[in-house]
């Protein structure tokens, strides 16, 4: 016998849009995010619509992808995306570059600016050395 298979998205169950209508939500600060899932040195992400300052193990609005990048394959629902960011959600820098790598996006990338830790940290502890007291 075989078991019929269900169907359900995500936000179906989050306790954020069973509460809210539409227009409420959309008011909420939402972000298309990269949900970190797999084993240790076996990263994959999930792609999700979750609130801008939630932590990454609160449940999303949405899971709409997923991407290895081991592999470097990603899948996504575009229609999804598009809707998201119609009703304002905002992608991180990552998640941008990676969205314009998957054709959901037709948007320019972002350059990621990262601190380089060591050198800041190495200017810091060094003391200038003037050319009066050198002498």
């Amino acid at each position: 016998m075989k078991m019929p298979v269900f169907y359900f998205k995500i936000s179906d169950f989050h306790p954020l849009t069973s509460m809210m209508s539409s227009a409420t939500m959309a008011s909420i600060m939402l972000a298309i995010k990269l949900q970190r899932i797999g084993k240790k040195k076996q990263p994959s992400y999930r792609i999700v619509v979750a609130e801008r300052r939630s932590k990454l193990g609160a449940p999303p609005v949405e899971d709409m992808g997923s991407y290895n990048s081991v592999t470097k394959k990603g899948s996504v629902a575009y229609d999804r995306v598009l809707y998201w960011v119609s009703k304002g959600a905002k992608p991180t820098t990552t998640a941008l570059n990676l969205l314009v790598r998957l054709g959901a996006l037709s948007s320019p990338k972002i350059a990621v600016k990262m601190k380089k830790k060591a050198v800041l940290e190495e200017t810091a502890k060094a003391p200038e050395m003037s050319p009066e007291k050198a002498e």
